[in-house]
């Protein structure tokens, strides 16, 4: 049965899609608490019925709409994924400093997630992109809730310590998410801004 408590929110905003490895189709992936879904779409349809991944972290359901927030993104290779939350709050309404990202191996055969990797943590996470050759990956988040969302990490994803190979390439106040386009540039929303913030080269250190 379903459990009614899930059923209020159902998933959260994460969601994205990445061409399967035989060329067959596409996953969708949505994330939900501690659960990944994979849907398989394909020239007959949506199988209604995912590919579950139950891993770490555990998304307190207590705490959302608020830690439903941040991005989900399938490396361009799909061979990753990497997903913000924003926080880990406990009751509704509230607001906690204690998002973090993560780094996963994908399965793009399979749909199937594993090696979880805790690239940062104690900080309020919303965008993260790949560069187009999956070398680097790029996160947006703050360290100071009221400035909105203004630091931008580079991480090595080549080091045999990813998570210590961080550096801080920007730090603004309001800016989001984050966005590979088509010329192979990365661009980040600034919020209230008619501009966009733009990383020329994002495959260079």
């Amino acid at each position: 049965p379903l459990n009614t408590e899930d059923v209020k929110f159902k998933c959260s905003e994460k969601i994205t899609a990445i061409k399967k490895g035989d060329g067959s189709g596409y996953w969708v992936i949505a994330h939900f608490k501690d659960k990944f879904y994979s849907f398989s779409i394909d020239e007959t349809g949506v199988n209604e019925t995912p590919v579950v991944t139950q891993i770490t972290p555990n998304v307190n359901l207590g705490g959302y709409r608020r830690n439903a927030l941040g991005c989900i993104k399938a490396s361009p290779d799909g061979d990753k994924l990497a997903i913000a939350h924003q926080q880990f709050g406990n009751f509704p309404g509230e607001t906690t400093f204690n998002g973090a990202v993560f780094l996963y191996d994908l399965d793009n055969n399979t749909g199937v997630l594993s090696n979880p990797i805790e690239i940062i943590s104690n900080v309020n996470p919303y965008g993260v992109e790949f560069s187009p050759q999956g070398k680097k990956l790029y996160t947006s988040f703050t360290t100071n809730p009221t400035i909105g969302l203004g630091v931008l990490n580079q991480y090595d994803l080549l080091s045999d310590n990813i998570p210590a190979s961080g550096i801080t390439i920007a730090n603004t106040s309001q800016s989001s998410t984050l966005q590979l386009g088509p010329n192979g540039k990365i661009y980040r929303a600034v919020i209230q801004s008619q501009f966009l913030d733009v990383i020329n080269n994002p495959e260079e250190d």
